[in-house]
């Protein structure tokens, strides 16, 4: 079980330039696909997520079913193949590379 409930905090606290303040999060239709050995594998497929301000999840699953995968798109370590993370009012996919790095936790 991989509890968010630290990364969690430190969103609503954090700021990026221009002083946006990170309340929610929000994945709409988020696919993230590695290949390995000319095979495609789906980490994340098609996921749709909102977690509100003070909300706390958990992630639970076996191993390789993409936990990990799904907590580095959040915290923008990672960029999905396809659909948006959005973390208040920014969708980390349209942030220049100074802001992407401003915005990890």
């Amino acid at each position: 079980c991989y509890i968010l409930e630290e990364k969690l905090a430190n969103f609503k606290l954090r700021t990026i330039e221009g002083g946006v303040r990170l309340r929610m999060i929000k994945l709409e239709n988020v696919t993230k696909e590695y290949f390995k050995a000319n095979q495609k594998i789906l980490a994340v497929n098609n996921l749709c997520l909102l977690i509100e301000q003070g909300e706390f999840i958990g992630i639970m699953g076996r191993s390789g079913s993409g936990k990990t995968t799904l907590v580095n798109l959040i915290a923008g370590f990672d960029k999905p193949s396809s659909g948006k993370i959005i973390v208040g009012d920014l969708n980390l996919s349209e942030l220049t590379e100074k802001q992407v790095s401003e915005y990890k936790i």
